[in-house]
C-alpha cells in the first residue's frame, strides 16, 4: 500500500509537469457520471457511463493490472467485471418495489489525457423487466450511488419510449454533456451533481379511455406526496 502510495505521489508530480494543455476538463482527480433512463412498455433500460480522469486510471490499472489499450486482453474482462460492480451500486425502484438490473452490454476505451496518459471511459446498457398496466401512474425512483463524494460531472436524464407518457421528472429529457464527451466549458466550475431520479410515467392509453381517468388521479397523488428516501455500452445510439 505504501508503495502504491509513492507512486500515486510520483504520478500526481508528472501530470503537474505535463501542465494541463490535454488534461480531463473536470480535472485530474475527477470520475464523472452519467445515466440515461428510458422507460419502455415492458423493461426499463439503462445507460450509464463513467468517465474517469488521469489519476483515478492509474488507480485501477494498478489495482486490477488493466492494460490500458485498445484490443489488449485484459480490458474486456476488465469491463465485464467493473459492469457488475458498478450495477451493484445503482438502485432503480417503480412504486416502492425494486426492479433487477441486468447487464446487457460493455464498451471501454482508453482516449488520450494530459501528457499522452490514459484516462478510461467505460459504458453499460443494463435492462429491468417492467409491469405496469395503463390502470394507473407510476413512481420511479433511481439512484447512483457509486463513487460516493468523488468530484466530477453527475447527469441523469430520463425519456419515455412510443406507448410510454412521462407525466412528471426530476431530471430533463436531453443531455448538456453528449454522454460524457462534450462538457459544456461554461459549468467547469459548477458541473451538474444529479445523483437522484424521481419519475412519474403511465403506459399510454387510448384517447377517451376511463383508464386515463384513473391515471391522472395517480398522478395527482404522487406530485403531491414527498419522496420516500430520495432526496435533493456502448456510446453510442442502438
Amino acid at each position: 500500500m505504501r508503495l502504491r502510495s509513492v507512486f500515486g505521489f510520483i504520478f500526481a508530480f508528472v501530470l503537474a509537469l505535463t501542465g494541463d494543455g490535454t488534461a480531463h476538463p473536470l480535472g485530474n482527480l475527477s470520475i464523472s457520471q452519467y445515466s440515461a433512463i428510458r422507460i419502455e412498455t415492458r423493461e426499463i433500460e439503462l445507460r450509464y457511463i463513467v468517465d474517469m480522469a488521469e489519476i483515478p486510471t492509474f488507480q485501477e490499472i494498478q489495482e486490477t493490472g488493466l492494460v490500458p489499450q485498445a484490443g489488449n486482453g485484459s480490458a474486456k474482462p476488465y469491463a465485464a467485471r467493473k459492469a457488475e460492480i458498478l450495477r451493484v451500486g445503482l438502485t432503480l425502484e417503480v412504486n416502492g418495489r425494486a426492479v433487477a438490473l441486468r447487464t446487457e452490454s460493455y464498451e471501454i476505451i482508453f482516449p488520450e489525457g494530459a501528457g499522452g496518459l490514459p484516462t478510461l471511459k467505460i459504458g453499460v446498457v443494463y435492462s429491468g423487466k417492467l409491469s405496469a398496466d395503463a390502470s394507473e401512474a407510476y413512481l420511479l425512483n433511481y439512484r447512483d450511488g457509486n463513487f460516493p463524494g468523488r468530484a466530477g460531472w453527475k447527469e441523469i436524464i430520463a425519456v419515455a419510449a412510443p406507448g410510454v407518457n412521462l407525466l412528471d421528472s426530476s431530471v430533463p429529457e436531453a443531455d448538456r454533456s453528449a454522454r460524457l464527451s462534450d462538457y459544456p466549458t461554461d459549468l467547469f466550475n459548477s458541473p451538474p451533481q444529479q445523483l437522484a431520479a424521481r419519475v412519474i410515467f403511465a403506459i399510454a392509453v387510448p384517447v377517451g379511455s376511463v383508464d386515463k381517468i384513473s391515471a391522472a388521479k395517480t398522478f395527482e397523488r404522487m406530485k403531491t406526496a414527498k419522496p420516500a428516501v430520495t432526496p435533493a455500452i456502448d456510446f453510442r445510439e442502438r
